[in-house]
């Protein structure tokens, strides 16, 4: 039998525990003023397409097939319908879709939605913050702890939205999920204090001084190239005025051979910029014989090896993922 509830209006708690539709469940243009519970609902074929609501949990709910989500809204002017999908199993999940929906307020945590489809109109939260990192965020700004959310669990659910929309080649939504991904192990940890889980914030060496945080700073997470390449610049220019302020700069880097004014003798400057490029770009060579030292085998690992090896890390994940699948 055919559940119709085409353009209804449930004006208080709508209850569908346990329920079974076995057929299609029809809620076009349904209208949901309060919370719409459906836990550990089976439903073989729903639509929910241009539904309104205000919170709808379909927790440990089954959909045994086809699901559409699509156009669906708030029923306050002001907020984006809030949607719990806790622990929700998807039997067909390429039959799942959400098509011009605004999911900044959407919860998918344990639920796989790594072959549902989300349409290219779909928006998440700012820079693509999933809700339970928001809520991280705002609970530790009034005390020293989130205790409602599992770390692993917002990491999940980055995971399986990246793999989502990696699967279908949309590389540059999928890039903005790794970063959030990536953003929460850098920003956040999590402990164990009397049988209870709390998520805190990292201290600032770890945050910004960690191998993650210079990989934050440095390129962040393999996904800029331009971030990289004004790390060579500038490294190439820090090099260019310490070699400059030697006597000779073909001479080995002393630091107590150092003269500020010779930063303005243009024949040193020049052998200067010479030996941080060729440094940076081993593959170049000048005319000038060099006293190789410490400063060079730096600039040459930091600089070449390093920021090379950033660079090309972001040109492969822009480029060469396209031709996957």
């Amino acid at each position: 039998m055919k559940e119709a509830y085409l353009s209804a209006k449930f004006i208080e708690k709508a209850d569908f525990f346990r329920a079974q539709f076995t057929d299609r469940a029809n809620f076009y243009g349904a209208w949901f003023a309060k919370i719409v519970e459906l836990h550990e609902t089976y439903l073989k074929e729903a639509l929910f397409t241009k539904a309104r609501f205000k919170h709808a949990d379909f927790y440990k709910t089954q959909f045994a097939n086809k699901a559409d989500f699509s156009e669906i809204e708030s029923t306050t002017e002001s907020d984006h319908p809030r949607l719990d999908f806790h622990n929700v199993q998807f039997d067909v999940p390429e039959h799942i879709t959400f098509l011009k929906d605004n999911l900044s307020e959407a919860s998918f945590v344990n639920t796989d939605v790594t072959r549902v489809r989300f349409g290219e109109d779909v928006i998440w939260g700012d820079k693509f913050k999933i809700r339970e990192e928001r809520e991280i965020g705002n609970q530790l700004k009034t005390k020293n702890s989130a205790t409602d959310i599992q770390r692993g669990d917002v990491l999940a659910v980055y995971r399986n939205l990246r793999e989502n929309y990696e699967f279908r080649m949309r590389y540059d939504e999928a890039g903005e999920f790794f970063i959030r991904e990536m953003e929460i192990s850098r920003l956040y940890r999590q402990d164990t204090k009397n049988g209870q889980t709390q998520i805190r914030r990292n201290d600032w060496v770890t945050r910004n001084l960690s191998f993650i945080g210079l990989y934050h700073f440095f390129s962040k997470y393999g996904q800029s190239v331009f971030r990289p390449f004004i790390l060579g610049i500038g490294i190439v220019i820090l090099s260019t005025l310490l070699w400059s302020i030697q006597q000779n700069a073909a001479e080995e880097f002393i630091f107590h051979n150092t003269n500020v004014s010779q930063i303005v003798n243009s024949s040193n400057l020049q052998i200067a910029f010479e030996r941080s490029l060729t440094n940076f770009l081993p593959s170049l060579s000048f005319g000038t014989e060099l006293n190789v030292g410490l400063l060079d085998v730096a600039v040459k690992l930091v600089g070449g090896a390093v920021t090379f090896g950033l660079f090309i890390i972001a040109l492969r994940r822009k480029f060469e993922r396209k031709f996957r699948h």
